[in-house]
């Protein structure tokens, strides 16, 4: 029996109190020479035919990219270590989120660019 769930989604059981936490955008990590750099915000549309480097291991972040960019494009690694390697040699996007950022997860050589879909702003 829990006593405490931090939940994306609202529990079906009314019984349960719910109560707004916190909310999560996801951004998109380019390379400052990328033709979106001068953007201030992106969609899914526009980030289509964008090859982008995906953590494996993001949960329901990734069933959401899956749904709104085409899977191929999405090079996904479940080896954070390697992930982290190709990052580093490469100047392919990938995807942050605004709670990393704030706690100082930026990456080396790219910013950082809302996605401005509702999808992409979770409330937990």
């Amino acid at each position: 029996m829990y006593q405490l769930c931090i939940l994306c989604t609202d529990p079906e059981d009314k019984s349960l109190f719910c109560q707004r936490f916190m909310q999560e955008r996801l951004y998109i990590s380019i390379s400052k020479d990328h033709p979106l750099a001068q953007a201030k915000s992106v969609t899914f549309h526009d980030l289509r035919g964008v090859r982008i480097l995906v953590n494996g291991n993001v949960g329901f972040w990734l069933d959401i990219c899956k749904r709104n960019l085409n899977e191929a494009d999405l090079l996904i690694h479940g080896n954070p270590g390697a992930l982290t390697d190709l990052v580093e040699s490469s100047n392919l996007p990938l995807f942050n989120s605004d709670q990393f950022i704030a706690r100082g997860f930026k990456t080396p050589g790219r910013i950082s660019i809302p996605i401005s879909d509702t999808e992409a702003l979770v409330t937990y």
